[in-house]
């Protein structure tokens, strides 16, 4: 259901009314976060906590159409039957995770939900996850806790200045291509660690394990199996990365 709030300022650089405001006093009104302001947001977290701290956060920056889902099934459930403008869902969650929903979402046969922005939150904020989130087909990354700003700024650009929506057959999301300084593409760095896979072959995602795990397990100590790529999966297939972690980790 839909959550309001009193009109009124908002810690944090925000007011409830979508003015933004200054280092030096005074507001001033920003034309993008009125407009995200007027989005509705779907948050899904099985933590009720989580919920409610971003709820909150979404509040402060005016917004006042926010839907929950305390799990993935769920929340494909209300965005079939009544849609979102942008979705917030958490790494870790129980039966299905976030990145296996946003790879079921980016798979829908509806153009519209197939395409909703999605930022995807998590304690974990290793390269592992974060490629597997990107491969998975988000638009943004965010390391928990984060603060108002660091979450209005990847909605802003999952919403303002999105990139390419790309659709090939293992791969279905925003661009993951690298930039360089020129504009240029370029190779997404190589020697990530061991990350969770989804095989793209058939019509439901399965859980693989990668050579290199396999092989990790049984290797004496210490010698380290050498990375081998799966035949097909959603990180194999281009092995390129929205932006560098470091950039993933901003504010």
């Amino acid at each position: 259901m839909a959550t309001t709030a009193a009109p009124g300022k908002e810690p944090n650089g925000a007011s409830a009314d979508g003015a933004t405001w200054g280092r030096h006093g005074g507001d001033k009104k920003d034309p993008d976060l009125e407009r995200i302001s007027g989005m509705s947001f779907l948050i899904v977290d099985d933590s009720r906590f989580a919920r409610t701290t971003i709820k909150n956060v979404l509040l402060a920056l005016g917004i006042r159409r926010v839907i929950e889902a305390e799990d993935a099934p769920q929340a494909l459930t209300i965005l079939e039957k009544q849609g979102a403008d942008v979705v917030i869902v958490d790494f870790e969650m129980p039966g299905m995770s976030g990145a296996e929903f946003t790879w079921r979402l980016r798979r829908s046969k509806n153009e519209a939900l197939q395409q909703i922005p999605v930022v995807m939150v998590s304690t974990h904020a290793d390269e592992g996850h974060i490629r597997t989130a990107i491969n998975a087909g988000v638009n943004e990354f965010l390391p928990k806790p984060f603060s108002q700003s660091g979450l209005y700024q990847r909605v802003r650009r999952s919403v303002v200045t999105p990139k390419p929506f790309i659709i090939s057959e293992g791969y279905v999301g925003p661009d993951r291509r690298l930039k360089d300084r020129d504009g240029a593409e370029k190779a997404s760095p190589g020697g990530l660690p061991p990350v969770v896979l989804f095989d793209c072959t058939g019509a439901e995602p399965k859980r693989i394990e990668t050579g290199a795990q396999a092989a990790a397990k049984s290797a004496p100590l210490p010698v380290q199996a050498a990375p081998a790529k799966p035949k097909f999966s959603v990180l194999s297939e281009g092995g390129d990365v929205a932006e560098s972690v470091n950039e993933k980790l901003k504010d």
